[in-house]
């Protein structure tokens, strides 16, 4: 949910959820749909967070997107943490997407 006030690569791919629920980034991209925001951030949910740049924090938490970070999910077990995230994603929804950011290192 960088942008571009704290996206230390300063690369758009990283903006995405930013646009889609109004939290920055440029302006044209958010209107993209018609209207703003795309997605409402209280319809979104982010699992299985490790890290969040430091000035990209504030931004996330002021959003009012949903984030379980591992340790929540460690924590809470994966159910449980499933289970309100489909609870959250389809309230007054038609459905939901699901994107997956697979991040490894391979030695």
């Amino acid at each position: 949910m960088n942008i571009p006030e704290t996206t230390p690569s300063g690369n758009i791919h990283g903006m995405a959820l930013a646009v889609l629920t109004s939290q920055g980034g440029p302006v044209d991209l958010q209107k993209m749909a018609g209207f703003m925001p795309a997605v409402h951030p209280g319809n979104v949910c982010v699992l299985g967070a490790r890290n969040v740049d430091p000035l990209g924090k504030d931004v996330v938490r002021e959003s009012g997107v949903r984030v379980f970070t591992m340790s929540e999910i460690d924590e809470r077990g994966m159910a449980a943490c499933m289970d309100e995230a489909i609870a959250r994603v389809t309230s007054g929804t038609a459905g939901f997407h699901l994107s997956f950011d697979l991040d490894g290192t391979i030695r």
